[in-house]
């Protein structure tokens, strides 16, 4: 398994790629085409950084390249103009098996299906359903919102989170920034959605707690 960040203003092209890659064993961290995003993508401490020059504007590209010039990347940076490129050049450019072994493994749980009071999740489909609301998520958004479906009421980690989800002990500051991303991702698609204020509480220094809430009854 390898953690890779892609930069990309093309949601649909992000998409399609993250779940190409997430099917595979990853975990894509999409980010956007900005200077700042440029920046935290080498905090993030990739296997791999794909940028997606296709979306960037001018002055992104050329924001992106005094980027490189200054940051001490580990991993090697492909640039894609199509979501096929990246699938045809990962098994060559992401040593996998190399970053894993000097990892420390721990143990795995798959996502699980289930009814969490205000929320239906499905794993398979990856999709969660709020007030009769169907919100499509991605691979890793599916195990995080398990994961804490799985300890509703309960403040869990980010450490705890990218352990299960990367399937080796993750350190503190890496786990912060791996989480919190998909964590603002899927706090977005709830508010797009309208299904209501966000249900991931976030407390400094205890981590991530889904709500207990109750579907609402129906009114008489």
């Amino acid at each position: 398994m390898g953690r890779i960040v892609l930069i990309s203003d093309d949601l649909e092209l992000s998409r399609e790629v993250a779940q190409r890659l997430e099917e595979k064993g990853h975990v894509v961290i999409p980010l956007e085409c900005h200077e700042s995003r440029f920046y935290q993508a080498a905090q993030l401490r990739p296997d791999l950084l794909v940028a997606d020059f296709a979306s960037m504007s001018r002055d992104a590209s050329a924001a992106f390249q005094r980027a490189l010039a200054t940051l001490d990347l580990k991993c090697p940076v492909l640039g894609i103009f199509g979501a096929l490129d990246v699938v045809r050049s990962l098994p060559a450019l992401v040593g996998t098996a190399d970053v894993l072994a000097a990892k420390q493994p721990v143990r795995k749980n798959k996502p699980v299906s289930g009814e969490y009071g205000f929320m239906s999740l499905d794993v398979h489909r990856r999709e969660v359903t709020i007030r009769g609301v169907s919100i499509p998520l991605t691979p890793t958004e599916t195990h995080i919102l398990s994961i804490l479906a799985a300890n509703v009421g309960k403040y869990i980690s980010p450490q705890a989170i990218a352990s299960e989800i990367q399937g080796y002990e993750v350190d503190e500051r890496e786990a912060g920034e791996l989480v919190r991303v998909h964590i603002h991702n899927l706090r977005r698609k709830f508010q797009k959605a309208g299904v209501g204020p966000p249900y991931i509480v976030s407390s400094r220094g205890k981590g991530y707690l889904l709500e207990r809430r109750m579907r609402p009854r129906a009114g008489r």
